[in-house]
């Protein structure tokens, strides 16, 4: 059955057990559907679940219930074909803040082993704008420049679902 639907989950749940019997109910039977080409955000307060939610739907967290369909694939039974699918950036920048810019962004293709990489950064760097920081160690370049290089990483999956987990 063909729907252009690319998320849905159906009573996704998790809870966290923590000492001395208790235990935190941080998703409670959500269900969402997302349209192929829609920009979906998820707003609440800290400890909402917004995370925990990301984190599932992009397989880094089992639901304690429920389960997802993310473009066609199921989140439990298909999750490798689900991984390729989808490509998170974290709130946290996780870049290599020893190594330059440029070979941040060569270190991560080579680990997903995108092909034509040299092509695809050159791309990706004239897009954001940040060519003459190639050669600059990441840990002297600013915030904003960071999380551009971060974004710009992300991209060069080229994932058909893009998560952005705090994007400030």
């Amino acid at each position: 059955m063909l729907t252009d639907k690319v998320i849905e989950t159906f009573g996704l749940s998790k809870i966290y057990n923590l000492k001395k019997n208790t235990h935190v109910n941080a998703l409670d039977n959500v269900n969402i559907s997302i349209k192929k080409g829609e920009i979906f955000g998820f707003l609440g307060p800290n400890g909402a679940g917004k995370t925990t939610l990301i984190q599932i739907l992009t397989t880094l967290l089992r639901p304690t219930s429920g389960y997802a369909i993310i473009d066609g694939y199921h989140l439990l039974k298909d999750t490798k074909k689900v991984k390729s699918k989808v490509a998170l950036m974290l709130e946290k920048d996780m870049l290599y803040y020893r190594l330059t810019a440029y070979n941040n962004l060569k270190f991560f293709c080579k680990l997903y082993k995108v092909s034509n990489y040299q092509q695809k950064i050159i791309k990706m760097v004239k897009i954001f704008g940040i060519e003459e920081w190639l050669n600059q160690y990441v840990e002297h370049l600013s915030s904003g420049m960071k999380m551009k290089l971060a974004l710009a990483r992300t991209l060069l999956l080229e994932r058909d679902i893009l998560f952005l987990d705090e994007p400030t």
